[in-house]
């Protein structure tokens, strides 16, 4: 089931890590793009729910293209239900506390699947002993890998995020995951 949803959006996936690009430590793990045919192998239809945060922006419209994509497998039917706790699947946009390949990664982190529970912890345990840079990205490709195969937690896309200001108002410096926007950084031109 997790390897049909992961293949059914494929195609529309942007993003080829749960570490974004340009974070130190990014390694592409997920395929991109193609006409990728997911493999439906249950004779009669599944029936999920997809959780959203109906602020997040576009998140109904998302959401929807999710729900067709998901829905033209022809082995699942999906419901929408926005806020819901307790849904199957749950749609997020999540930002890294800091902006670390590791901190991107803790959802998987948090809840790897049993199997690979104990490879995961035995990765992230060396890593955070490592002080070797080529080992240190040698593990976090692992991690990032076993992601990939999991499919707990796939990565959809990555954009930038825009503040908006007045005219004659300026701001210094980029403000990234983990970092407050603080009135220092805002100047009146």
């Amino acid at each position: 089931l997790r390897q049909a949803i992961a293949v059914a959006l494929q195609r529309d996936r942007t993003s080829d890590s749960i570490v974004p690009t340009g974070v130190v430590g990014h390694t592409s793990a997920f395929p991109l793009g193609g006409k990728a045919k997911p493999k439906v192998t249950w004779n009669s239809r599944i029936n999920l729910t997809l959780g959203y945060d109906a602020s997040m922006p576009n998140g109904q419209d998302i959401a929807t293209q999710i729900r067709i994509r998901l829905e033209n497998t022809g082995g699942l039917s999906v419901q929408l239900k926005p806020g819901a706790t307790d849904a199957d699947l749950t749609l997020l946009d999540r930002k890294a506390w800091t902006a670390t390949a590791l901190a991107w990664m803790q959802p998987y982190l948090d809840a790897p699947l049993p199997t690979a529970a104990s490879t995961v912890r035995t990765i992230e345990t060396e890593f955070r002993a490592t002080t070797e840079d080529g080992k240190a990205n040698r593990l976090l490709a692992a991690l990032q890998k076993q992601a990939a195969v999991d499919l707990i937690v796939l990565p959809i896309s990555q954009s930038d995020e825009h503040v908006y200001l007045r005219r004659g108002v300026e701001m210094s410096g980029s403000y990234g995951p983990g970092m407050q926007l603080g009135f220092f950084g805002i100047s009146n031109g």
